[in-house]
């Protein structure tokens, strides 16, 4: 913060825990800046900045000191990005390098900023489900009524299996195969719901009437191959005003009690 923003803090704790993606986003205030992070190949983390950290690093920025009072509530914008970018970069590169754990520093190996998100729905769609770890820090800037914190979520690492002792393939040989293979064509099918009709039913179509599909939530989604393959059950939302699906692990089949018909007269 000092040498990235000129902003004297000092930290005043710090938790580690361990939670899941839609806990992750349930924590989530709408005025946190949730800056999306990865090593280039994709979204991996996100860092929150709460309002109090982000009007310290504008202050800064812009009048050389921070005000007295504590921030005003707001949406976060664009221009919000720009001003905590260099701040967020900077806690990156020396948590990466003064993280004691080996596992933190791999997990951190590459890491910057590829832009934020624009609320914590996309959050939940970008980010892959599974164990996220959280490390938390509770800040203070000195002044009455200015504490911040900031969090950041990665994804849990399994331990590295142990080193076997089969020869490793030729990775010119298996750069060429990817290539090869990830240039492939495909086309996949996102299915809300599927329902037969009779050729009278849909010749009797009028503009503006409501089809019901019974039993459909925004969870119903079946992404599928050509073929009718099931790829995986998905969840439909929107990202950047797009509509999106996002793809989820399959459910287990759940039994349900069969329970008797009722007998006649």
């Amino acid at each position: 913060a000092d040498r990235g923003a000129g902003l004297p803090l000092v930290v005043l704790g710090v938790e580690v825990s361990e939670t899941s993606l839609d806990d992750l986003v349930a924590g989530f205030d709408p005025a946190h800046l949730l800056v999306m992070i990865g090593a280039g190949v994709g979204v991996e983390g996100v860092i929150a900045l709460d309002v109090e950290v982000v009007a310290a690093l504008i202050e800064m920025q812009t009048v050389g000191r921070l005000l007295p009072q504590p921030a005003a509530r707001r949406d976060p914008t664009t221009a919000d990005l720009a001003m905590a970018e260099p701040f967020a970069h900077h806690f990156l590169a020396e948590l990466r390098a003064e993280a004691e754990e080996a596992s933190l520093a791999r997990t951190l190996a590459g890491m910057g900023v590829l832009g934020r998100f624009a609320n914590r729905h996309a959050v939940a769609l970008a980010l892959p489900d599974g164990r996220y770890r959280i490390v938390r820090l509770s800040l203070d800037f000195g002044l009455p009524d200015r504490q911040a914190g900031l969090m950041l979520a990665l994804p849990s690492r399994a331990p590295s299996p142990l080193t076997t002792t089969e020869p490793a393939p030729d990775p010119a040989w298996a750069a060429a195969l990817s290539r090869a293979v990830m240039d492939a064509p495909c086309r996949l099918d996102a299915i809300l719901h599927r329902r037969t009709l009779t050729l009278g039913a849909v010749e009797a179509f009028t503009v503006g009437q409501v089809l019901p599909l019974p039993g459909v939530t925004v969870a119903s989604v079946r992404v599928e191959a050509p073929g009718g393959a099931l790829v995986g059950p998905g969840k439909l939302g929107q990202m950047g005003g797009m509509r999106a699906i996002r793809l989820s692990t399959p459910r287990p089949p759940q039994l349900e009690e069969m329970l008797p018909s009722p007998r006649g007269p």
